[in-house]
């Protein structure tokens, strides 16, 4: 967790992750979004789209557009990706939840 969207948000990824988790003996898998606030020039959102910029600049219009105005992503991209992990996760046969486990 976070989920970084255009980075660990593709089902190769996602299936990377379930893969490894199941590999290690992990019972569940969490997906979360990722929030960027504020606008200074030492805030998470600020930090985090200048390291894009210096580093996947050709992701930074998509960043832009995915948290104009907002924290947070969208959520219809939040559901789409609550989707993915929950397919994903269950066909490995890891739950996409915390759960008890007896």
């Amino acid at each position: 967790m976070p989920t970084l969207p255009f980075l660990s948000d593709s089902e190769k990824e996602i299936k990377a992750i379930a893969m490894n988790a199941k590999s290690y003996g992990a019972h569940y898998v969490l997906h979360a979004g990722l929030t960027l606030y504020g606008n200074g020039q030492d805030d998470c959102k600020t930090l985090y789209f200048n390291f894009l910029k210096d580093h996947y600049p050709d992701l930074l219009p998509g960043y832009e557009k995915l948290f104009k105005g907002s924290i947070t992503y969208s959520r219809d991209y939040q559901n789409d990706l609550s989707i993915k992990f929950s397919t994903i996760s269950s066909s490995y046969g890891i739950k996409n939840r915390i759960t008890t486990i007896k």
